[in-house]
Protein backbone atom coordinates (compact mmCIF):
# COMPACT_ATOMS: atom_id res chain seq x y z
CA UNK A 1 0.00 0.00 0.00
CA UNK A 2 1.27 3.45 -0.82
CA UNK A 3 2.03 6.00 1.40
CA UNK A 4 -0.43 8.64 0.18
CA UNK A 5 -2.80 5.85 0.81
CA UNK A 6 -2.02 4.83 4.21
CA UNK A 7 -1.65 8.61 5.17
CA UNK A 8 -5.24 9.37 3.58
CA UNK A 9 -6.76 6.04 5.49
CA UNK A 10 -5.32 7.40 8.78
CA UNK A 11 -6.63 10.90 7.93
CA UNK A 12 -10.17 9.17 8.22
CA UNK A 13 -9.75 7.21 11.38
CA UNK A 14 -8.02 10.15 12.99
CA UNK A 15 -11.72 12.07 11.61
CA UNK A 16 -13.58 8.89 12.92
CA UNK A 17 -12.49 9.07 16.80
CA UNK A 18 -12.85 12.68 16.86
CA UNK A 19 -16.79 12.51 15.72
CA UNK A 20 -17.01 9.97 17.94
CA UNK A 21 -15.90 12.03 21.01
CA UNK A 22 -18.63 14.32 19.98
CA UNK A 23 -21.29 12.47 18.70
CA UNK A 24 -24.28 11.36 20.26
CA UNK A 25 -25.47 8.55 20.37
CA UNK A 26 -22.00 6.47 20.14
CA UNK A 27 -24.22 3.72 18.91
CA UNK A 28 -24.65 5.00 16.15
CA UNK A 29 -21.14 4.66 15.02
CA UNK A 30 -20.87 1.21 15.17
CA UNK A 31 -21.59 0.75 12.00
CA UNK A 32 -18.89 4.03 10.60
CA UNK A 33 -16.43 1.88 12.31
CA UNK A 34 -17.18 -1.19 10.56
CA UNK A 35 -16.81 -0.07 7.43
CA UNK A 36 -13.76 1.50 7.99
CA UNK A 37 -12.46 -1.73 9.43
CA UNK A 38 -13.51 -3.17 6.17
CA UNK A 39 -12.00 -0.26 4.01
CA UNK A 40 -8.41 -1.41 5.69
CA UNK A 41 -8.87 -4.85 4.64
CA UNK A 42 -9.34 -4.32 1.28
CA UNK A 43 -6.78 -1.47 1.42
CA UNK A 44 -4.11 -3.80 3.24
CA UNK A 45 -4.69 -6.76 0.30
CA UNK A 46 -4.72 -3.95 -2.73
CA UNK A 47 -7.84 -5.16 -3.86
CA UNK A 48 -9.61 -1.31 -5.79
CA UNK A 49 -12.38 -2.69 -6.35
CA UNK A 50 -13.60 -3.72 -3.20
CA UNK A 51 -12.01 -0.48 -1.61
CA UNK A 52 -13.78 1.57 -4.19
CA UNK A 53 -17.51 -0.20 -2.69
CA UNK A 54 -15.34 0.24 0.56
CA UNK A 55 -15.56 3.92 0.17
CA UNK A 56 -19.19 3.83 -1.70
CA UNK A 57 -19.95 2.18 1.90
CA UNK A 58 -18.67 4.63 4.18
CA UNK A 59 -19.90 7.80 2.22
CA UNK A 60 -23.83 6.11 2.90
CA UNK A 61 -22.96 5.76 6.65
CA UNK A 62 -21.06 9.13 6.92
CA UNK A 63 -24.47 10.76 5.13
CA UNK A 64 -26.69 8.69 7.45
CA UNK A 65 -24.20 9.47 10.74
CA UNK A 66 -24.46 13.21 9.50
CA UNK A 67 -28.64 13.21 9.06
CA UNK A 68 -28.71 11.36 12.82
CA UNK A 69 -27.21 13.37 14.53
CA UNK A 70 -29.15 14.94 17.95
CA UNK A 71 -27.20 17.66 19.53
CA UNK A 72 -26.48 21.42 20.37
CA UNK A 73 -26.21 23.98 17.78
CA UNK A 74 -22.25 24.17 18.70
CA UNK A 75 -21.47 20.41 18.10
CA UNK A 76 -23.92 20.43 14.94
CA UNK A 77 -21.63 22.62 13.41
CA UNK A 78 -18.27 20.48 14.69
CA UNK A 79 -19.99 17.56 13.44
CA UNK A 80 -20.67 19.33 9.79
CA UNK A 81 -16.88 20.31 9.47
CA UNK A 82 -15.55 16.80 10.82
CA UNK A 83 -17.96 14.67 8.44
CA UNK A 84 -17.08 17.75 5.23
CA UNK A 85 -13.37 16.42 5.93
CA UNK A 86 -14.34 12.69 6.16
CA UNK A 87 -16.05 13.46 2.65
CA UNK A 88 -13.00 15.42 1.32
CA UNK A 89 -10.20 12.54 2.48
CA UNK A 90 -12.55 9.50 0.94
CA UNK A 91 -12.36 11.13 -2.26
CA UNK A 92 -9.09 11.87 -2.20
CA UNK A 93 -8.45 8.43 -1.46
CA UNK A 94 -11.02 7.24 -4.29
CA UNK A 95 -8.79 9.27 -6.39
CA UNK A 96 -5.28 8.11 -5.08
CA UNK A 97 -7.04 4.41 -6.04
CA UNK A 98 -7.77 5.63 -9.66
CA UNK A 99 -4.39 6.81 -10.49
CA UNK A 100 -2.44 3.68 -9.30
CA UNK A 101 -5.06 2.03 -11.82
CA UNK A 102 -4.02 4.46 -14.15
CA UNK A 103 0.08 4.08 -13.47
CA UNK A 104 -0.32 -0.16 -14.07
CA UNK A 105 -2.07 0.47 -17.16
CA UNK A 106 0.14 2.82 -18.65
CA UNK A 107 3.41 0.63 -17.66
Amino acid sequence: MRSPVINCYRAILAQVNQLDSIYQPKSQLKELYMDLTELAYYLLEENEHHAYMGIEQMFETIEEVDRQASINKASREEIDYIVGEIKTHLEFLAMQLNSSRLRTHIQ
